[in-house]
């Protein structure tokens, strides 16, 4: 009698979970979509509005889609996606920054958990890219980048050869958890960005709590390590990486003056051509986080995910400086109102007086 009731209660069940299971489909196929959006819409677009859409040319769009690996694996048995309708749906959601997995599904015809894993291996792919496009400049590339800085300001920094900062990225997370809360009292992930006299990444560091200095970062990234062991190496002789107030002053690295009120007028002067070559970063990444908006915000806990994001979005960004592609129209001006406050914390790494009597050689020489 006991074994009836079990079987009853569990068919029961199982014809309960049966019921729901068809109403979410139900519901999922009653919900509206738009059908064949890329066909009716995305092909239609004029060049500026799928710039405008999309935040890259046809041009680049056709070079990315090149560089992708074909796809040969369907998701759960579902026909198989290609490429294009892929990355279309990829550059929809980096362009946007509050668009939903469910509104994106919607909108190409596709689940929400469908549209997820789209992204999710698309942004994985391009990703992979890193080695192909964000590239440090080296011999005749490395000499380009020099002139370039040299002929980038009327009275240009000497020896200027990339300039460094970071920027933050905000996620998801919860108020117990300070490790990832900035200082600007949301939780975020940092990327250290290197970049040439073109707003281009030549390296990109991601991954440090929201919580962490600058320098920090700085002093913990691969490049650092590299450039510890033999800066000769990476940067030609009598060159310099440009940074701001919050970076350790080293014998590759200039960063300006502490304003303590008594500076005197040539090192005044050191600080403001220092800062009008080392703006490129910040126009840099104004230029990255105005063209793929999503970067303003990944909701997500997975820093995994973030760092793939971010470094496929700058991947996209030199792919659209290679074709001068501007972002004119793209720049988010907030950045620039972010810059790192000065404190002692760069400081705490010693400096030897060769290092300061170089940068006052160099300060009393413009």
């Amino acid at each position: 009698m006991e074994l009836v009731a079990i079987s009853v209660a569990i068919a029961s069940k199982l014809r309960s979970q049966q019921t729901k299971r068809n109403r979410a489909i139900s519901n999922f196929e009653s919900r509206s979509k738009i059908k064949s959006y890329i066909g009716s819409v995305v092909l239609k677009n004029t060049p500026s509005e799928f710039i405008y859409h999309f935040r890259v040319s046809h041009e680049v769009f056709e070079i990315l889609l090149m560089s992708l690996p074909p796809r040969n694996k369907s998701i759960r048995g579902r026909p198989l996606l290609d490429n294009s309708f892929c990355l279309i749906l990829t550059l929809w959601m980096l362009a946007n920054e509050k668009e939903t997995y469910r509104q994106t599904g919607e909108r190409f015809g596709i689940s929400e958990s469908t549209a997820f894993r789209v992204f999710k291996s698309t942004i994985s792919s391009i990703s992979n890219l890193e080695e192909k496009y964000i590239v440090w400049p080296r011999g005749l590339a490395a000499q380009r980048n020099i002139n370039g800085f040299h002929n980038l300001r009327k009275v240009p920094f000497p020896g200027a050869f990339c300039v460094v900062d970071c920027s933050h990225i905000r996620i998801n997370g919860s108020l117990s958890d300070n490790s990832y809360l900035n200082r600007n009292h949301y939780h975020s992930v940092i990327i250290q960005g290197i970049c040439d006299f073109e707003g281009k990444f030549i390296n990109v560091f991601v991954g440090y709590p929201g919580s962490s200095h600058d320098a920090a970062v700085w002093v913990n990234s691969p490049v650092h390590k590299k450039l510890i062991q033999n800066h000769y190496e990476i940067i030609p002789p009598n060159c310099f990486i440009l940074g701001d107030s919050a970076y350790p002053l080293s014998e590759f690295l200039m960063k300006p003056y502490r304003d303590n009120g008594h500076l005197e007028l040539h090192q005044k002067k050191f600080n403001t051509i220092l800062s009008s070559s080392r703006v490129v970063i910040e126009q840099a990444f104004g230029g990255l986080k105005g063209r793929f908006r999503r970067l303003k915000g990944i909701e997500t806990l997975c820093v995994e995910a973030v760092s793939e994001t971010v470094i496929a979005a700058c991947i996209i960004h030199n792919m659209c400086s290679d074709q001068d592609l501007g972002v004119d129209n793209l720049t988010d001006d907030s950045f620039f109102n972010l810059e790192e406050d000065e404190d002692n914390i760069s400081s705490q790494i010693t400096r030897s007086s060769d290092v300061l009597t170089l940068r006052e050689s160099i300060a009393k020489s413009l």
